[in-house]
This record gives structure tokens, sequence and C-alpha cells, in this order.
């Protein structure tokens, strides 16, 4: 679609959630825990719904793939091995099953847990476009996309916790498992959002707020937040009250987009929310480390009379130095090949001199 990557409330909506995920990981949610099951409803799917708006099967399967791979998988491998490293340094033992624990890629049993989500996307992304490309459910007709999407979320909350931390044996040998590799015993679930804002592209793409739409959501979203004992949680494998959780996601996600549509209009506030959009990936992958880090040092040196004041800061820091990180890979060649996309690399300009000059 021509027009989707000027369609800036979208721009501005990936800014939102990628701060909410940062907020979610910060300690503050202990200090607002209804505020952050209200967010943790909606938080994930919202990331997922707004990755199925920009996908594409119109490339052929192989350059696909090594796009998705240097766009998402590239990363991922760098820092792991930037954490090994580390690793190493400090206790040389058991390196192959920290080797392993890397390959697994589902962020259960790495210190580094944001990550998942590269893995995550890296295998959804390929099993939507094999799915996608060989089914043709774009020209299906609507009501069999609802049921595609119903049957997918029907299917994941049932089979969400079967790989979860389950002992399984295998020859004689009890194997656990902490989900599966890649986090694929979430796809069910991803795939269905993910589904949702490829098929409703169109849509959001001229997406206008509806005011009794707006304040029914908000409605459904501190109801089921504040009101039951919903829970939407795909890092941990939680999914309490299926029906409402979900609703409540589905609310998240018109409040996000209305929200987005209405910040577009402050000129300073959507710049920022944009830029913060275009540099997700380097938030992602360092807010947590950066906010932790910060608040237990804080906490260390100064006590804890002003743990909320800690907490605040830690999570403005931890979302403004990866801007400042992003900048430096940018300027440096070396970080550029190993963190951003080969597409994004510009090769140098040749400058073709006059003979005669």
């Amino acid at each position: 679609m021509n027009n989707l990557g000027r369609s800036l409330h979208i721009d501005v909506a990936k800014g939102i959630s990628i701060i909410l995920v940062a907020l979610s990981h910060s300690n503050f949610i202990y200090f607002a825990p209804k505020f952050s099951a209200a967010m943790a409803l909606f938080r994930m799917p919202l990331f997922f719904f707004l990755s199925g708006i920009f996908f594409t099967t119109a490339v052929s399967f192989r350059p696909f793939l090594m796009k998705k791979a240097d766009t998402l998988l590239k990363p991922y491998a760098i820092t792991m091995l930037l954490v090994l490293l580390v690793l190493f340094m400090a206790d040389s033992g058991a390196m192959l099953y920290k080797i392993k624990v890397i390959l697994y890629g589902n962020g259960q049993i790495t210190k580094w847990e944001p990550l998942w989500f590269l893995t995550h996307l890296f295998a959804l992304h390929v099993l939507m476009y094999l799915v996608f490309r060989f089914t043709r459910i774009s020209a299906w007709p609507s009501y069999l996309k609802v049921v595609l999407v119903v049957a997918l979320l029907a299917a994941g909350s049932l089979l969400i916790d079967v790989f979860w931390n389950k002992s399984i044996s295998i020859m004689g040998r009890a194997v656990e498992f902490p989900g599966l590799p890649f986090s694929l015993d979430l796809v069910l679930i991803s795939s269905a959002f993910f589904s949702m804002g490829f098929f409703l592209k169109d849509r959001v793409v001229e997406f206008k707020p509806v005011l009794p739409a707006l304040v029914f959501a908000l409605l459904v979203l501190v109801g089921v937040a504040y009101f039951t004992q919903a829970e939407l949680v795909l890092f941990k494998r939680i999914l309490n009250e299926p029906v409402l959780a979900l609703l409540g996601a589905f609310s998240g996600i018109y409040i996000v987009l209305c929200v987005s549509w209405l910040l577009l209009k402050t000129d300073r506030v959507s710049r920022v929310l944009i830029l913060y959009g275009q540099k997700s990936l380097f938030i992602l992958i360092f807010h947590m480390f950066i906010g932790r880090s910060l608040f237990e040092a804080m906490m260390r040196y100064w006590g804890d009379q002003y743990e909320l004041y800690y907490a605040l800061l830690s999570f403005v820091v931890s979302i403004i130095v990866p801007l400042y990180i992003a900048r430096v890979v940018a300027l440096n060649k070396l970080l550029t090949f190993l963190y951003l996309p080969f597409t994004r690399i510009k090769p140098p300009v040749l400058v073709m001199r006059d003979k005669g000059a």
C-alpha cells in the first residue's frame, strides 16, 4: 500500500507501544499494579497488531527470509554474543549450555528477556508468509477472516501453557521445556493479532476515532483490569479469563489508535513518539538492563526512602539512553553493520571527476 508509510498515526502508535513495553519492565509497575495489569492486557497484542499492518507477501520467499533474518535475528544474535562474552569473562563454566540457551531463543532462560520478541517475531513472520502466500487468505470473505482470528485465539488460549515448564521423558532422561524455541508455543495467539493487523490495514490507514466507541473501549478496559481477574502476560504464558482478557486487549488496541490519531495533532509530542517508534529496536534491546541497573544502583547507594522517584527516574533514563545508543550505532560503520539492516547501510558515493579539471 503506497500510503501506508505516510500514515503517521501508526508510527505514533509504534512509539507508544515501545514506551509501554519499557514501562512494563520498570520498577514503577510495583507502585501501580492495576495500571500495570491494564497495560499488560494489550501491550504485546498491540505490538503484533502493528507488525501485521506492515506485513506483505509481495516479495519472493528467499529475499523475505533474508530481510527478516537481517532485521530481527542479526541484532538478537549480536547482543546475545556480547552477553555470552561477558558471561564467559565472569564464569567460563557451562559455556555449551549458555550457547544452547541463546540458540533456544525464547527469553525464558536468558537474562535478556525482552529479546524473546525478536526471535518470536521472526518465526511469526515466516509462518505468516507461508500461510498467507499459499492459502491466499487475503481474498477470503470477511466472515471467514473473523472465524480464523477467533479460532486462533481460542486454540491459543487452550494451549498457551502446554509447553510451559513441562518435564518430558526422552529416552529415559527428563527434559524440561520452558516454552518452545523462539516461543513458538505462543504463535497461535500472536498470529491472531498479527492477522487482525493485516486484515484491517486499510481501515487503520484511514482511521479516525469514533467517540462512543472510544468511551466504550475505555469502560471495557478499566472494567476488565480493575474488577475482574482477567490477565494476559504472554511472556509468562498467563491467560486468565480469556474472553475478558481478549476483550481488554481489543479495547486497548483501539484506545491506542485513538490516542495516536489525537497526538498527531500536537507536533512536538508526535515527533518524539515517531522517533521512539523508529528506534524501537534499541529501546527493546537495552531498556530493561539500563533501567534495572540504575534502579538497583540508586537503591544500593541512597536507600529506599525515595523508591518511587528512583523507579520513575530509571524508567525515563531507560528510554532516553537507547536513543543515544542508536545514534552511536548509526555513526560507527562496524556497529551499523552489526545492528542495522543491510538495506539501511548507505553505500559510499563515488564522485566522478572531470579529467580536465
